[in-house]
């Protein structure tokens, strides 16, 4: 049947600036959920947060901001089409520590950097199958230039880190036998670069922009028994390895444009971007075959989904003109 919920919101807040460059504030938050034709009908949760801001100096800035939150569900029915001890992780039992860290520095009127970092963790009950741990890593540094009043040079750079462990069992035992126990670990990893210069020339009349941007993530999934499956269940228990999953990508942008007059403007915008993904659960797995239809279906027709999971070459061309100034 069709799912509903009501969701409740209670937030405080208490701010505190001690010193002309220190400030702090606490926060409190309190959530309530009431689902219907779900596993778990009423979860309340938790939430404390404090956030720091201090400037050192006139052209450097900082914050820390920390929120710790607690989720308990007080009803969880998972039914008789599952088994007993599986928690959907939207429902379940949930500690989460979320921490970030940012930045910003003005070395000198016309340069400027700034980073961020942050760290974010769930922890769900390890008695139950299901996601049981979940851990997000991130940071970044953005560097940005101007030589000149009418030109920009800016970089970034990012790091991206994801960690997930699943525990699982296997199905086609009944009653389910504990020997046929797995877990899964996830690992994904994703860099990304990005350059760019904006600039005006020929009397601020020609007006110039190119950008570059450049990822490559890698995903690893391993597997493992907890024990040695049931010698009936071994082809459905036992945990296998997964080969790595790649993606490369990049994206050039170059936008130009001329003021032929005070109001009028004319354009041209140009997008390359190259994709290259190598994913095994992608690389073997064809489009619906269309070709083997019954002469009365015509296949031409159909909109294939999950086509876009394959590696590909794309170019945008646009042309506009910009009318004010």
């Amino acid at each position: 049947e069709p799912s509903s919920f009501l969701r409740q919101r209670f937030t405080t807040e208490l701010a505190w600036d001690i010193t002309d460059r220190l400030s702090w504030s606490g926060e409190y938050e309190w959530e309530g959920w009431d689902r219907e034709h779900r596993q778990g009908d009423r979860s309340v949760e938790n939430k404390v947060g404090t956030f720091i801001s201090y400037k050192p100096t006139k052209g450097l800035q900082t914050k820390l901001n920390y929120r710790y939150a607690d989720r308990t569900p007080q009803d969880y029915d998972p039914g008789v089409l599952e088994n007993q001890s599986l928690r959907m992780y939207d429902q379940s039992k949930r500690l989460r520590h979320d921490l970030d860290f940012q930045w910003q520095w003005v070395v000198r009127p016309g340069l400027g950097l700034s980073g961020t970092f942050g760290y974010m963790s769930d922890d769900y009950d390890q008695n139950f199958f299901g996601l049981v741990k979940y851990i997000e890593r991130y940071g970044s540094v953005d560097f940005i230039y101007n030589p000149r009043e009418n030109t920009t040079l800016y970089a970034n750079y990012a790091r991206e880190h994801y960690n997930s462990t699943l525990q699982s069992i296997a199905k086609t035992a009944v009653p389910f036998d504990l020997r046929n126990r797995w877990n899964r670990e996830d690992r994904n990893v994703y860099d990304s670069f990005g350059a760019g210069l904006t600039t005006y020339l020929a009397g601020n009349k020609w007006y110039l922009d190119v950008q570059y941007a450049f990822g490559f993530g890698s995903d690893r999934m391993t597997t493992a028994n907890l024990s040695a499956p049931s010698p009936s269940n071994v082809l459905n228990a036992l945990a296998s390895p997964f080969p790595d999953a790649k993606s490369r990508y990049h994206e050039l942008n170059l936008d130009t444009s001329y003021q032929v007059s005070d109001n009028v403007a004319l354009g041209v915008r140009y997008i390359y971007e190259p994709y290259r993904l190598d994913d095994w659960q992608w690389n073997n797995l064809g489009p619906y075959g269309v070709d083997f239809l019954a002469p009365e279906n015509d296949g031409r027709r159909y909109l294939i989904l999950d086509s876009r999971y394959t590696s590909h070459n794309a170019h945008v061309v646009g042309v506009y003109v910009r009318f004010g100034r």
